[in-house]
């Protein structure tokens, strides 16, 4: 696929001093680093740092609040599919584009390539940023893979100027053992828009929105419908319990295998497939609980924004600890346990009363590191240090 620019000018008016910012993603659609992204670009300065997102393939949906925010999507071929149109694709970005004085990757392992070009090009400062610990992954790949990896982390450690991750296993799953005593490192928090869940909510209301019973009992679980997630342990656990209903919010690949699968099950008509939302503050209070049962993790950005509601979350152990900002209502289960180990502790969770209210936790959310304002202060102080 031939490179193209979506938003159509070169950028005008800048500040003598405006830092140039190319990020590299994935996709722009909804998702725990992209939805930090996008508030971060409404509240950094533009005049200070303006921002550029390089997407591989399609842009996504968050494309034009990019654009209506002021920033511009360009887009690049996809390196799993095309490596080298990747790579004269992000050079004719680099090139023609730029200068950009930084290059944040927000990709894991290709990274590596994309800084070492960066650094071709005399882009002075290259940012790596890990998301996800994929450790577990990693060690059952093929050797041929783990190669890749190795000969990645090696580019990473050579090229990357700053070294950043959501937590020290992501930070070790992309940088290696050796992580800790390096200069370059810095656990950097992503940061969610608390905001959003302080107003007052109609929980009946909302329910019958989603098509919920109100006196249901309510499990559910935001995330990309992709292996990661494991959303095929959830189904299982609303099988174990037939007075379950769950609400699973997101989209990807796995969504007609997964729909599939709850049919099979006979629990199709006690789940709620929200699909892509960018609104979670108008579902997530719907809910009893909260229930992440991933098979790797970064953070798990969508467990904060349910503490904030002041929701129980019963989260896979792959899901770090740094997660439990309300440590009351977050309990980690092992996923080799099954489904019916879950079912039975997230009934006996719903039976018990709430440890805290929903307003002591927002508070205690608002107050910690991954409050939006606080990682979009903490970002643009780092783009303006070069």
């Amino acid at each position: 696929m031939a490179w193209r620019k979506i938003e159509a000018g070169a950028p005008a008016g800048l500040a003598p001093r405006c830092r140039r910012v190319l990020h590299v993603v994935g996709r722009m659609n909804p998702g725990g680093v992209e939805t930090w992204l996008v508030h971060v670009l409404r509240r950094m300065d533009a005049a200070k740092v303006r921002q550029d997102f390089l997407v591989l393939g399609e842009p996504g949906a968050y494309a034009g609040e990019v654009r209506r925010a002021g920033g511009r999507v360009l887009r690049a071929a996809d390196p799993a599919r095309q490596p080298l149109a990747f790579l004269r694709d992000f050079s004719r970005v680099l090139r023609d584009e730029g200068p950009y004085d930084a290059v944040h990757c927000h990709v894991h392992h290709f990274g590596g390539v994309a800084l070492w070009a960066a650094r071709l090009a005399g882009v002075p400062t290259r940012i790596s940023h890990s998301h996800l610990d994929t450790e577990s992954v990693d060690a059952e790949a093929s050797p041929l893979r783990r190669a890749y990896y190795a000969l990645s982390r090696a580019w990473i450690r050579q090229h990357a100027t700053h070294l950043l991750a959501v937590g020290h296993g992501a930070a070790r799953a992309l940088f290696g053992p050796g992580f800790a005593g390096d200069p370059r490192y810095r656990l950097f928090a992503c940061g969610v828009d608390f905001s959003r869940f302080a107003a007052p909510v109609d929980r009946p209301a909302l329910r019958r929105a989603l098509g919920l019973p109100v006196d249901a009992k309510v499990i559910g679980n935001v995330g990309r419908l992709e292996p990661q997630k494991n959303h095929e342990l959830l189904l299982e656990i609303v099988a174990e319990a037939p007075d379950l209903h769950a609400v699973i919010v997101g989209d990807g690949a796995l969504r007609a295998p997964l729909r599939s699968m709850a049919k099979r099950l006979g629990v199709e008509p006690r789940v709620v497939w929200a699909g892509a939302r960018t609104d979670v503050e108008k579902i997530l209070p719907a809910l009893d609980a909260f229930v992440f049962p991933s098979r790797f993790e970064g953070l798990g950005l969508a467990a904060l924004e349910a503490q904030a509601c002041g929701l129980p979350c019963i989260v896979s152990e792959a899901v770090p600890a740094e997660v439990a900002i309300v440590p009351e209502l977050v309990r980690h289960l092992p996923v080799e346990a099954g489904a019916a180990y879950w079912a039975e502790a997230i009934l006996r969770t719903l039976d018990a009363p709430r440890p805290v209210s929903a307003a002591e936790a927002l508070r205690a959310l608002r107050q910690s590191r991954h409050d939006v304002d606080v990682s979009a202060h903490a970002l643009e102080l780092l783009y303006l240090a070069g």
